[in-house]
């Protein structure tokens, strides 16, 4: 590549990197670009201390029920990251975030057998949980 190839090259990579920038669209860790309205749910557990390894890991087992529901396109669920900066908030115990392509889909995920079940089962498991909704404009 010569000179002259090189700077168009550079060029267009930062018009294009520029443009992907100003974007208006979000575009998710998952690909693609959620539409306008897309609704995305967001739990945070905080568990008990005295739960053993074995219910941890059927807790988890009820998160994978609930990113399995029909209505939800993606899902993710984990623990805190070990970043460590004063305005992170690292109480939790795990975190659940689960998108629809509409509140619609949420709202059919909420009367799901799966997510009733969840509830049923480990309710018991937590001493608070906090839910954070929002819809990408």
């Amino acid at each position: 590549m010569n000179d002259m190839q090189r700077r168009g090259f550079l060029r267009t990579g930062l018009t294009v990197g520029a443009t992907a920038l100003s974007a208006p669209a979000v575009v998710p860790l998952f690909g693609g670009t959620a539409g306008s309205g897309t609704f995305v749910h967001c739990v945070y557990f905080w568990l008990k201390e005295e739960l053993t390894d074995g219910q941890l890991a059927t807790f988890e087992g009820g998160l994978d029920s609930l990113v399995g529901i029909d209505t939800v396109r993606h899902g993710f669920y984990g623990t805190p990251a070990g970043t460590d900066r004063p305005i992170i908030e690292r109480s939790y115990t795990y975190a659940l975030v689960v998108v629809f392509d509409n509140e619609e889909g949420h709202d059919a995920y909420q009367v799901a057998e799966d997510h009733d079940v969840f509830r049923e089962t480990f309710g018991d498991f937590w001493t608070d949980v906090k839910i954070y909704d929002f819809v990408v404009g």
